[in-house]
């Protein structure tokens, strides 16, 4: 691919990040206000949810700043974005393997629909990101 070619590459990762990180904010927003997000009443799931707000931010975060740095062309946008797409695999996982183990997937309702749409994304865009960005790291060096 040419260096232009990389570079809009690069833009519409960052893009993709950023949307990541603006559907986090947006997520917990709502969750802790309107609660519209919530697939269940139910005390262990709202304990189980309730864990997740700071590693999400800190998630969130490092897909920001890793985004920012990437359309700026700076190498410190690799470890920053592998961080992030490490941490959605790892909390994608941990939430997969919850809704599997009660049974959410079962009961699709619109808020589940939601759930399970955060959880094929986690699942592809996290490790997707931590590949993409380990083979553009000698590029973005140097």
């Amino acid at each position: 691919m040419t260096r232009q070619g990389q570079a809009r590459s690069d833009r519409l990762h960052a893009a993709a990040m950023g949307s990541v990180a603006t559907g986090v904010a947006a997520y917990w927003l709502d969750y802790f206000t309107a609660g519209h997000v919530r697939s269940s009443d139910d005390p262990a799931y709202i304990a189980f949810e309730n864990a997740f707000p700071a590693a999400d931010g800190l998630m969130a975060a490092s897909f920001a700043v890793s985004a920012w740095h990437l359309t700026r062309g700076r190498a410190v946008a690799v470890p920053l974005g592998i961080a992030a797409g490490g941490a959605m695999t790892f909390l994608g996982a941990m939430d997969t393997l919850w809704n599997l183990e009660h049974g959410n997937y079962r009961r699709m309702t619109t808020e589940m629909a939601v759930e399970t749409g955060i959880n094929v994304v986690s699942l592809v865009f996290g490790p997707w990101t931590v590949a993409r960005l380990w083979r553009r790291r000698e590029a973005l060096a140097g």
